[in-house]
């Protein structure tokens, strides 16, 4: 789940972000260290990104957009405390950005605190100005999963593809939700729905091995089991996998 929501938190990250509130001088410096800090994101080096996103924060430690970034780099270094810490100063001084929200709530669901997830992924999906509210409303999918309502995860899941009938992680979701439900010939059609939105999708599929696995279709969990390899060979998920082909070979 981490890497999936880290994912989509840096993708908002980088969608959008906005000059300084200090003086010219002042945001002049901050605008400078941010951008650097954005660009540093994007290449995948969070350590000198947080540098930047802190250099940035000393020329104007009252901008959303900074505090906001340093909440994301603290999230991908996993000081989680940190991370809330600016996100909910970046909530703070601009109330109303629904983006905000969701990365706070993105962060209570790494934290598995259910409930405030919730609560701040609404006030993003309630949001009219939210470009993205599929990812707020996955995000609710994904806390009643976890706090095991599954007829609440199914509905925002669907609501999320309401909105967006491409978003993939709405789609793993429904999936997981499906399979939990022992609906696996649905789970199974929402773990392809995902695959086929985004080729190389080691995590979905892992879950559609599982289900071919589960309704004992072992030729195709071996497939799909073998694409995680593939894909991602060094990773926890592969670990698993090859686990999983030496059971059924």
């Amino acid at each position: 789940m981490r890497a999936l929501y880290r994912f989509t938190l840096l993708t908002l990250c980088l969608m959008l972000f906005s000059g300084c509130a200090a003086s010219k001088g002042a945001k002049k410096d901050a605008e400078v260290h941010f951008i650097l800090g954005i660009s540093y994101l994007r290449q995948g080096d969070v350590t000198r990104a947080l540098k930047e996103f802190l250099m940035a924060e000393e020329f104007d430690s009252r901008d959303g957009e900074i505090q906001s970034s340093l909440g994301q780099a603290y999230l991908l270094k996993d000081a989680l405390e940190k991370a809330e810490e600016h996100d909910l100063k970046a909530l703070r001084l601009d109330p109303e950005n629904p983006r905000y929200a969701n990365n706070l709530a993105a962060l209570y669901l790494e934290m598995e605190r259910w409930d405030d997830a919730l609560l701040y992924f609404e006030q993003a999906a309630d949001n009219l100005l939210f470009a993205n509210p599929e990812v707020a409303l996955t995000g609710m999918a994904t806390a009643y999963f976890h706090k095991g309502d599954y007829l609440q995860a199914a509905k925002f899941s669907r609501k999320a593809l309401a909105q967006n009938a491409r978003y993939p992680l709405a789609y793993l979701r429904l999936g997981e939700t499906y399979f939990a439900l022992d609906r696996n010939d649905k789970a199974i059609t929402n773990f392809e729905q995902a695959i086929s939105l985004v080729t190389a999708y080691p995590l979905a599929q892992y879950k559609l091995a599982l289900a071919y696995m589960k309704a004992e279709q072992h030729e195709k969990a071996l497939l799909a089991l073998n694409e995680v390899i593939r894909l991602a060979p060094e990773s926890e998920l592969a670990e698993d996998a090859r686990h999983f082909v030496d059971i059924i070979k």
